[in-house]
């Protein structure tokens, strides 16, 4: 199941704006039919940064624990990247907005869950 790490985010944003990104992210991961995911799967993280300064200027969001599948292509990759970025730049207009995606994970070298 991917995770998204959203880095960037103004420590003074809203609740309920951040549910409304994290909601968004969610479903434009699993809109894309390739990946085979369904929004319950997406996980998304906002973490906090100590140094507060420049946040909201860029948003930088890394997508990782991606498994590696056929359909799972560099073309649906990078199609996942720029959906996940226009998700961003909807909410952050202003901002840089980078999105990359770790290596593909291959759940055969090391992976548990406690997911049915």
């Amino acid at each position: 199941m991917p995770i998204l790490d959203v880095q960037g985010i103004p420590g003074d944003i809203e609740k309920s704006k951040l549910i409304d990104i994290w909601k968004s992210l969610r479903l434009t991961v699993a809109d894309i039919s390739d990946l085979d995911l369904k929004k319950e799967q997406v996980t998304v993280f906002f973490p906090s940064d100590l140094l507060q300064d420049g946040l909201g200027e860029e948003i930088i969001i890394t997508i990782r624990g991606l498994f590696k599948k056929s359909k799972r292509t560099n073309k649906v990759r990078n199609i996942l990247c720029r959906e996940v970025a226009i998700v961003a730049r909807a909410f952050f207009p202003k901002a840089l907005v980078e999105v990359l995606i770790d290596p593909p994970y291959n759940p055969e070298k090391g992976f548990w869950t406690s997911a049915k």
